[in-house]
């Protein structure tokens, strides 16, 4: 595996939180509501051993959005919420209340198209700045704990 020094890291997170903002103005859209998003995190593993190195890891109940690129470059861009941030932000885009019937699957068809749009939004974003091209696989949601996440790559 190959690590990346602490000027590649610097450069990936300006060019990371410059996607951020395209996709958190793109939610804004979507919700006509002002929305923050955080700042990613950037995270190097070994992918043979995924989650080793993250024993420590809340190990809280996530939903993640996971869709795989290939082209330039390759891998698998993730977008996670909190399960209860998820539901939240499923009842506002549907104006279904938590704890409706049918709201779980309501809940993965509207997280996969919002992860789309945020995905490629912000995999655009860096496409763009790098003058590079990648396809996508489907968009494929998955709940777990953060390390069940990052036994799914996409």
């Amino acid at each position: 595996m190959i690590t990346p020094t602490n000027k590649q890291l610097d450069a990936l997170k300006k060019v990371v939180n410059i996607g951020i903002g395209k996709a958190a103005s793109k939610l804004n859209e979507l919700l006509g509501s002002h929305i923050e998003m955080e700042a990613p995190s950037i995270i190097v593993f070994d992918p043979e051993k995924p989650g080793e190195e993250f024993t420590d890891m809340d190990s809280s109940k996530l939903a993640s959005v996971q869709r795989g690129f290939y082209g330039s470059f390759s891998g698998s861009s993730v977008l996670v919420f909190p399960s209860e941030s998820a539901v939240k932000l499923v009842a506002a885009l549907t104006d279904e209340k938590p704890g409706t019937e049918g709201l779980d699957k309501l809940k993965v068809d509207t997280l996969n198209e919002v992860g789309n749009i945020l995905i490629n939004s912000f995999m655009g974003t860096i496409n763009n700045l790098l003058s590079t091209h990648i396809d996508f696989l489907l968009p494929n949601y998955i709940e777990g704990n953060f390390i069940d996440l990052l036994k799914h790559p996409d």
